[in-house]
């Protein structure tokens, strides 16, 4: 997915640093945060990164109250904002690099040819 005005993509995130026996051998530590896709995305897959439109960053970054409402779904307007194109198996790869990772394949449905994944459970926890 990318957003067909060339824009960046914002995903709301979580982050700590975690330290070992007095304090040495910091660790930085991150995840996107997910939530149930919506709109065409749903045909990709049923999570999807917490996107974040410029209207929601400020909140998102000095949020002090109302934190249930850092979790709404990104608008449908936003959502089709993005152009969803399948890419080749490479991509899954992180030993692989370039741009030929994000050329779409033709011939391949929206989701490409595999079936869509199963809707997780409530207490699934996934990354996208």
């Amino acid at each position: 997915m990318t957003p067909r005005d060339g824009g960046p993509v914002v995903f709301g995130g979580v982050w700590t640093v975690w330290a070992g026996p007095e304090g040495r051998d910091k660790l930085l530590t991150c995840s996107i945060v997910t939530t149930a896709a919506v709109g065409d995305l749903s045909e990709v897959h049923s999570r999807m990164p917490l996107m974040l439109s410029p209207s929601r960053w400020d909140s998102w970054l000095t949020a002090t109250s109302d934190l249930l409402s850092l979790l709404a779904p990104p608008s449908a307007a936003d959502v089709a904002a993005l152009e969803i194109r399948a890419v080749g198996p490479a991509v899954g790869d992180v030993r692989n690099d370039g741009p030929g990772l994000i050329e779409a394949v033709p011939g391949y449905p929206l989701g490409g040819s595999a079936p869509l994944a199963p809707t997780p459970e409530p207490a699934d926890l996934t990354l996208f």
